[in-house]
């Protein structure tokens, strides 16, 4: 019996060390996540905000100037090797990029601060959030629990 388990307790082993360690860190305190580059699921809640983006763009066209919304933009910001994916609020969009205020507070990344204009194309979207303050729904917003550690 021992020798027909020990085939079996060894395969289970190494599946289980197959598994693709989770990399994240996430500070609770400072409300920040620190990713490896590269990160699978974070690039493949990218892709779904890509999805879904003419749904945030046709928003933003008919209720952008609409106190009852709020719409933001992740995208990545980057200052010699640093990288930080902050939000932005936009207040335009033209040919495939949104004019926007930053809104976020860097920690590492020195060359943009809250309030600064910025520049986001469409295809650098990591992810979106439209807010109808109304009714308190919210659309978008697909790394929130990934980002929080959940």
């Amino acid at each position: 019996m021992k020798t027909r388990l020990y085939p079996i307790c060894c395969i289970l082993l190494l599946a289980a060390s197959c598994k693709p360690k989770d990399q994240r860190i996430v500070d609770h305190e400072k409300h920040i996540t620190t990713l490896p580059a590269g990160d699978a699921k974070f690039l493949a809640l990218k892709d779904t905000a890509q999805k879904y983006m003419d749904e945030f763009i046709t928003g933003f066209k008919i209720n952008g100037h609409n106190d009852n919304y709020a719409f933001t933009i992740k995208s990545n910001y980057s200052d010699k090797e640093i990288n930080e994916h902050m939000w932005s609020a936009p207040i335009a969009f033209t040919n495939g990029v949104f004019t926007c205020v930053f809104v976020d507070s860097a920690y590492n990344v020195q060359n943009v601060k809250t309030g600064d204009t910025v520049r986001v194309n469409q295809k650098d979207i990591e992810d979106w959030t439209i807010y109808n303050y109304s009714d308190n729904t919210q659309r978008g917003y697909f790394s929130e629990k990934y980002l929080r550690g959940e």
